[in-house]
């Protein structure tokens, strides 16, 4: 059976594809919600995009799938053989997926975090890149120096958690939760922070150029040392923050942060040595 004709079929109102020869086919950004491919073969299929949520893929073969940003929520994976399936991007929350089939332990990792959360979990140098990871709790999480490149973390509570010198170019962390997160010296290039909470976290050295930190709370964070882009801090919450010696700020910026209710460590003065009168 080609694609065409299963999505005739699938349209027509048909599910039951159970113990089919799929293998090498394009089903690429389709709505297979309910399917059932159990017993399947799909190997080497291209899934990408597609929405398979709540899909019966127990006992399908699914090596070497691609799977990049496929929307899995609640899909049945026991049994299925994922060897050397491209899981970038898909959501898994409410996966049901065992431990005895082949899955590589990176995407496993990432299933674990989404639906079991990860709080004040270890995972210094841990790989998550490009993992789709909205809404987990890794709240106090040690994280330091992992990979989080592109990794989707919208919505995410990360509070307190260790994140120095973690790679964090690209990813999106809009709306997520990182008060008190230590982010000193970690790599935020061109991520997506818009309406995140950063309020009284470190960001000491950090890379932001190319962030986007519309609507983000940075109040009280400290943000010495960082390299920012002065455009992308418009609508920002500076009350209290702490910056000094940031390169791609000029001076108007600079003022305008001031007068935003934001320090600039060069401008502290110590009130205690300032005589209020004669």
């Amino acid at each position: 059976m080609d694609s065409r004709e299963l999505l005739e079929r699938y349209s027509a109102g048909e599910r039951n594809f159970s113990k089919f020869f799929l293998s090498g086919t394009y089903l690429n950004h389709t709505n297979l919600s309910q399917v059932n491919f159990s017993l399947a073969n799909l190997k080497d299929a291209n899934l990408s995009g597609a929405n398979l949520s709540f899909a019966n893929l127990k006992d399908a073969n699914l090596s070497g799938v691609n799977l990049t940003g496929a929307n899995l929520t609640g899909a049945n994976l026991t049994g299925a053989n994922l060897s050397g399936a491209n899981l970038e991007g898909t959501y898994l929350l409410n996966a049901l997926i065992d431990q005895t089939k082949k899955l590589d332990s990176k995407w496993h990792l990432v299933w674990k975090i989404l639906n079991q959360g990860a709080i004040a979990r270890k995972l210094n140098r841990a790989d998550l890149s490009f993992a789709d990871l909205r809404g987990a709790n890794l709240s106090l999480a040690y994280l330091r120096s992992a990979d989080l490149r592109n990794t989707n973390l919208m919505g995410a509570q990360l509070r307190g958690a260790d994140l120095s010198g973690a790679k964090l170019s690209n990813a999106n962390l809009s709306n997520a939760n990182l008060s008190f997160a230590n982010l000193r010296v970690a790599n935020l290039s061109g991520a997506n922070l818009w309406g995140a909470n950063l309020s009284h976290s470190d960001l000491r050295s950090a890379n932001l150029w190319g962030a986007i930190l519309r609507k983000a709370n940075l109040s009280e964070a400290n943000l010495w040392g960082a390299i920012l882009q002065k455009y992308h801090l418009r609508g920002a919450k500076v009350e209290r923050t702490l910056f000094g010696y940031n390169s791609g700020l000029c001076e108007e910026i600079r003022l305008d942060l001031i007068r935003r209710g934001a320090c600039f460590e060069e401008f502290i003065v110590n009130r205690s040595l300032v005589p209020i009168g004669d």
